[in-house]
């Protein structure tokens, strides 16, 4: 993950959005950490991110160019109530995804839709991706079962940091 960071900051040049991406960094290692522990993402991380990256990404945003974006920073708005909702209609219907869960995919949203749609589908789905095939390796190591419980929010942000580099990336 620290290779995003720096790769951003390199590639673009702009201390703003190095400082926005590090805070995602910071925020992605603890989330990932206390999931795969205890298999909860508590709300005592989560819910003072919000403002935190609110505010990171309109500088960095504002960093970008010579005159402010605004269109990009309702976009990240737009793109956290959107992966959040997903979420939600995921959990309400099939019962397998928590309440962390959603809150974390707001902030993910955000995040990858500040860079543009593309990169919020695609930190989407390897998300996804990456939580099967960590599912189907937890089967076939007979390490877990079908009604196993198992973290889905360092695949997450595994999927959305990869996102996020490529969209980085030159």
């Amino acid at each position: 993950m620290a290779v995003l960071g720096v790769t951003t900051a390199f590639v673009t040049g702009a201390p703003l959005e190095f400082a926005a991406i590090t805070f995602f960094l910071a925020l992605a290692t603890a989330v990932a950490v206390v999931d795969a522990k205890e298999l909860r993402i508590p709300d005592a991380i989560v819910l003072p991110a919000y403002p935190v990256i609110a505010g990171l990404l309109v500088l960095a945003t504002w960093n970008r160019g010579r005159s402010m974006d605004w269109g990009r920073v309702v976009r990240a708005g737009t793109g956290a109530l959107a992966l959040a909702m997903l979420f939600l209609l995921l959990a309400v219907t099939t019962q397998a995804i928590g309440g962390g869960d959603i809150k974390l995919a707001g902030l993910l949203g955000a995040y990858l839709a500040w860079f543009d749609w593309p990169t919020l589908l695609l930190g989407a789905l390897l998300g996804f991706l990456i939580a099967a095939v960590q599912g189907v390796a937890l089967l076939l190591s007979r390490r877990g079962t079908l009604k196993s419980n198992m973290p889905l929010g360092p695949a997450l942000l595994a999927g959305g940091s990869i996102a996020m580099l490529l969209a980085a990336a030159p």
